[in-house]
């Protein structure tokens, strides 16, 4: 039986993630989304999640409109903090199609009530937000306590705060809100900076989403590069960004990821502490216990699930892609393959490619010595791009430019003369989308005939860096 999923959000980084993961979890179906505010006001949520739905190909699922603010105030803003990490747009600054579509006239209170009625002990559902429509939804149906799952990003027990001391940010937007929902006796399983903390993505997994070579790829990947980069100044010692919102749906699959404390919570919603997730003192010796805190997770587990599954869910979209590479190295297989390649070809001999395949597309980083056998396994009509001049041939000889390219294409790139204002471009790009062009070796000038024998071994990964001594 898959579960059925409505995902609660204010769609910033981590929820755009969120989505991702649900909609490449086989176990899963995404039944719909309610918007909500905070990262984003409401209407950008709902903008945000319609865009993101439709460039992962899940344009079939609805996004219902959700309450605007908090339900002890008359209007919301987005704080400052909230628009440096996850960008003014909330999707990191990365320009992302709008939506043909419009939310749907459902709100997101009614919606949650008749899925809850409709699909029963099946559908979980996900606030990884405030918990606003989830409090005003109770009200209008308080039978909804015994009905629904909830699986909800926010809260912390037993580390610190990150709005103040006791507050995370999601419970802050609305304690009032939070301390109903939990006080409810809703079967509750809280997802807090306990868990998430510890679940951390670096851009060496963000490359190899970008390394795919497709839209979606690049989308995520530009956009989770740009939320790594805000985490380097607000939580420098912490190695990447925190997949908050992304584990909450994990446990909502698969509860197994994550040990959790049985306790019933409330919300502190007068005084300094306004907004901390505690026990409820009140109900500290009731032997049911309708909520439970997450305090441990399985790390490597989940980070392999969580890549795996958006990876999965980035190549469906483009079913009869395939990407190839070839070596003449059979060590550098697992290399090609970590970097995207679905297939690995051996040369058989030098810059000689045999393969039964034909391919739309060639990208020739040898030239001349290796242009011909490019064609070979091009299809008619397709494109080889010479970019690169590595063959230790500089010109390509007797080319008849009818009988050698086989009703194909032939491209070539040259950056031209290097002015200080296209390497400052270059630069800029690398910086703003977080590149990662590290060198495989660096060596000092002197080193230069070594540095030479290991590029010929074939041993490295990468480009070869001699810089001179000063």
């Amino acid at each position: 039986m898959s579960r059925k999923l409505i995902l609660d959000l204010d769609t910033g980084i981590d929820d755009a993630l969120a989505i991702a993961y649900a909609l490449g979890s086989p176990e899963a179906e995404l039944i719909g989304i309610t918007a909500t505010y905070g990262n984003v006001l409401m209407e950008d949520s709902v903008r945000n999640s319609l865009a993101v739905l439709d460039i992962l190909g899940a344009s079939s699922v609805p996004v219902h409109p959700g309450l605007p603010h908090s339900s002890t105030t008359e209007d919301f803003s987005v704080q400052e903090i909230s628009a440096f990490i996850h960008g003014r747009n909330g999707v990191g600054e990365v320009d992302i199609a709008p939506s043909p579509r419009s939310a749907e006239a459902t709100g997101a209170v009614d919606f949650i009530i008749e899925a809850s009625h409709r699909y029963g002990d099946e559908l979980v559902y996900v606030p990884t937000g405030p918990l606003t429509n989830l409090a005003a939804a109770l009200e209008k149906d308080p039978g909804l306590a015994g009905r629904l799952r909830v699986v909800l990003m926010g809260g912390a027990l037993s580390v610190s705060g990150n709005v103040s001391p006791w507050a995370e940010a999601n419970i802050s937007q609305d304690p009032d809100a939070a301390d109903a929902v939990l006080r409810s006796g809703i079967d509750a399983t809280m997802i807090g900076l306990d868990v998430t903390l510890q679940t951390l993505l670096t851009r060496e997994q963000t490359r190899r989403w970008r390394e795919l070579g497709t839209p979606a790829g690049a989308f995520l990947a530009d956009m989770t590069d740009y939320y790594i980069k805000a985490y380097e100044t607000t939580a420098p010692g912490l190695g990447g960004c925190g997949l908050h919102d992304p584990l909450a749906v994990g446990v909502a699959i698969d509860p197994t990821l994550v040990t959790a404390f049985p306790v019933n919570l409330q919300v502190d919603v007068e005084g300094p502490t306004r907004g901390r997730t505690i026990g409820d003192v009140t109900r500290l010796n009731d032997p049911r216990k309708t909520s439970r805190a997450a305090l441990d997770v399985d790390v490597d587990r989940f980070l392999e699930e969580f890549m795996s599954r958006i990876t999965s869910r980035l190549r469906a979209l483009y079913p009869n892609t395939v990407i190839a590479g070839t070596t003449r190295n059979e060590s550098k297989f697992d290399t090609l393959k970590a970097l995207g390649c679905d297939e690995v070809i051996l040369e058989e001999a030098q810059n000689v490619i045999h393969s039964d395949e034909k391919f739309d597309c060639v990208l020739d980083l040898i030239g001349p010595s290796a242009i011909r056998y490019s064609f070979a396994v091009l299809k008619r009509g397709g494109i080889v791009c010479n970019t690169g001049l590595l063959g230790g041939q500089w010109t390509l000889e007797n080319f008849d430019p009818i009988i050698d390219t086989c009703g194909g294409y032939l491209t070539g790139y040259h950056s031209g003369d290097a002015t200080a204002d296209l390497l400052q471009e270059t630069i800029t790009i690398i910086e703003d989308h977080a590149i990662d062009v590290t060198p495989h070796k660096v060596l000092p000038l002197k080193e230069a005939a070594r540095a030479h024998t290991l590029m010929e071994s074939g041993a490295g990964y990468g480009k070869y860096v001699l810089l001179p001594e000063h």
